[in-house]
């Protein structure tokens, strides 16, 4: 089983982030390589693997670069604030962290019902719990406000 996301809409913003820009591009593409970890990660957006924050030299060996360089752009892109560290100083990305949240309470306002807040703008009106519709004894009740 898959964790993660595996398909996400890219910003193309991304050339107009000056912070990225202002990096070269090796630790741009190492930037790129560490967004595919952490849009598969769980947490979405943080550089981890099975739970466990990810060294520069696991970075190294998923970006196929040595130890030294990944540290050394690493750093280049955390001193061009590219990136964020929790207090437990994974890093992560803070737009994908965003992102992830906003779909998280999406799904969770969905679960809750859209049909029921159409409905409710239209005044149309539902059995209550329990009951059918015509029932004599509680008849039709409108939808809560």
């Amino acid at each position: 089983m898959m964790s993660g996301t595996v398909w996400s809409k890219f910003f193309w913003d991304w050339l107009s982030d000056v912070d990225l820009r202002r990096c070269s591009p090796a630790a741009r593409g190492l930037w790129m390589d560490m967004l595919c970890v952490a849009a598969q990660a769980q947490p979405i957006g943080y550089l981890v693997s099975r739970g466990r924050m990810l060294s520069a030299g696991d970075v190294a060996r998923i970006a196929g670069v040595s130890g030294d360089e990944a540290a050394a752009l690493i750093g280049e892109l955390e001193s061009a604030g590219v990136f964020s560290r929790d207090s437990k100083g994974r890093l992560y990305s803070r737009r994908m962290v965003r992102e992830a949240r906003a779909v998280k309470m999406a799904i969770k306002s969905g679960r809750k019902g859209g049909l029921v807040s159409r409905d409710k703008q239209r005044g149309i009106f539902r059995p209550s719990k329990g009951q059918r519709e015509g029932d004599r004894k509680g008849g039709l009740t409108p939808i809560s406000q």
